[in-house]
């Protein structure tokens, strides 16, 4: 089995409880977080966060501490 992509540290884990808790809308609590990448000006891509309500088949996921963290596999 290979090593996860990403290491959740505890000062991480413990703001993505919080950013999680506090976007609850309408009674849903997101189920973590997503890094992906997004294409931007002429220098390439950079990375974005996005909550995440329903899992995309294909990401990789890291569970860790507490928190799932979901990675569009385009960011490895």
């Amino acid at each position: 089995e290979r090593p996860p992509p990403i290491k959740v540290s505890d000062s991480a884990a413990a703001r993505i409880k919080e950013l999680i808790h506090n976007k609850e809308t309408d009674g849903v609590e997101p189920v973590g977080i997503r890094l992906g990448v997004r294409t931007r000006g002429c220098n390439g891509k950079s990375y974005v966060m996005n909550y995440v309500e329903e899992p995309d088949k294909f990401d990789e996921v890291v569970k860790d501490k507490g928190v799932q963290v979901f990675i569009d596999p385009r960011a490895l």
